[in-house]
């Protein structure tokens, strides 16, 4: 019955996503980093923090294009952003 419930909610209730985003930035954050396929997410975050000091980052922004070569890229940018990886 539980997983039923945790399905029904998670396809029922709405998506907050521009509130997380937000409230993270609110707390300190300000790089966001998407797995996925595309770069939906990052495309969303940058139009939610528009005019804010932040950095988007996609690991496969294109499914078209080189998956390891992208990969490499993304951790190229993080590393010049000073994360440690």
């Amino acid at each position: 019955h539980q997983i039923r419930q945790t399905l029904e909610d998670h396809v029922l209730k709405p998506v907050l996503f521009k509130d997380e985003i937000e409230a993270i930035y609110a707390s300190g954050g300000s790089i966001f980093v998407e797995f996925g396929p595309k770069n939906i997410l990052t495309n969303l975050v940058h139009n939610i923090l528009e005019g804010k000091p932040h950095h988007a980052i996609a690991v496969n922004p294109n499914p078209k294009k080189d998956s390891d070569r992208q990969l490499r890229d993304a951790i190229a940018q993080l590393c010049v952003l000073g994360l440690e990886l």
